[in-house]
């Protein structure tokens, strides 16, 4: 259930939390009470500065509201667009409760689909725009999961682990049963924990031999289908082409990327590539908190902030980065 984006500031101010558990992970982006108290009660006293933010979020508000249920939130279709939109909203609140939040605007990374709302907060899309591909992409992963029943787990691994060896056995394992042989590492998440994409047969069978490769299976995720790996192959040329006539922007600060784990290009056609190939590639979460944790001098760290729903990401800087995790802090409206 990670929460959609992260960005830094210059200044060093201290926030001091205490400890989180054990990070969660849900499908593309929060759990359905997150994603919930946002969209069906946004707060009064949130700024809209784009006619469009409001309009989307009286939109979603009102299909939820018919529904009144959680499982259409839940849905890929309507997660994604949920997250980004909340994601957004908060932002906006933010630097309107701290006007020194834009002037010492650093670095923006997001988590899968949060990657986009950090393009909206770099600058590089407009939050209009960032919505219909992320209405496109959630509808070309959608199709992509009807393929096969996958989904993803969270694995910890230590200097013993022949978690490489255990999915190459997965997959033989499906094959042997003329099933799709997915099985492949979706998400670095931080050190020594990982998370599997994969076919159910696949990922049971990492569940029953644990031991044999030294594996910790930590928990099956509430998620849809395998994202991240091969399974969404198909969507990347889908996402790809939703960002024709797409106007955009030169970053204004340094955007990090999924598919990478490194700062984008700022070429369009590097990061539209970069955009689209992140939803069948592992996100690189754990590459980009260390890029992120680097900006440090003389063990003076910028701010951190988890905009959005949940507090994922900062339970993950949490495990990198106790001394980083001191100048995180959480918004959400």
């Amino acid at each position: 259930m990670l929460s959609p984006f992260r960005f830094m500031q210059r200044s060093t101010r201290l926030i001091r939390r205490k400890s989180t558990s054990e990070p969660k992970i849900l499908d593309e982006g929060a759990t359905f009470s997150d994603v919930h108290n946002v969209i069906l009660n946004p707060t009064t006293r949130l700024p809209y500065p784009e006619k469009l933010l409001r309009s989307h979020i009286e939109k979603t508000t009102s299909e939820i509201l018919k529904e009144r249920n959680r499982i259409k939130l839940e849905q890929t279709l309507f997660c994604q667009p949920a997250v980004v939109t909340s994601s957004v909203a908060a932002f906006e609140a933010l630097k309107v409760s701290d006007m020194s939040i834009e002037e010492n605007l650093t670095d923006t990374a997001g988590f899968s689909v949060g990657e986009y709302s950090a393009l909206v907060a770099g600058k590089v899309l407009s939050f209009g725009d960032a919505i219909r591909i992320v209405k496109a992409r959630a509808e070309a992963m959608t199709e992509c999961a009807k393929l096969v029943n996958s989904g993803m787990v969270t694995i910890r691994v230590n200097g013993a682990s022949k978690l490489d060896k255990a999915i190459l056995d997965a997959r033989k394992s499906a094959l042997e049963n003329c099933e799709l042989d997915i099985c492949e590492i979706a998400n670095y998440l931080y050190c020594g924990v990982r998370v599997i994409g994969g076919s159910e047969r696949c990922l049971k069978y990492l569940e029953e031999n644990q031991q044999k490769y030294s594996i910790q299976v930590l928990k099956r995720l509430a998620v849809s289908a395998a994202f991240h790996t091969r399974l969404m192959e198909a969507a990347v040329e889908k996402v790809a082409h939703a960002f024709k006539n797409i106007e955009m922007h030169p970053p204004v600060c340094n955007v990090h990327s999924n598919y990478t784990g490194k700062v984008m290009s700022s070429k369009k056609s590097d990061i539209r590539g970069a955009v689209a190939k992140q939803v069948a590639s592992p996100v690189r979460w754990e590459q980009i908190q260390q890029v992120l944790f680097r900006k440090h001098t003389k063990e003076v760290f910028p701010r951190f902030y988890e905009i959005g729903p949940g507090r994922q990401l900062g339970a993950m800087l949490f495990q990198t980065s106790k001394k980083a995790y001191k100048n995180y802090t959480h918004f959400s409206c």
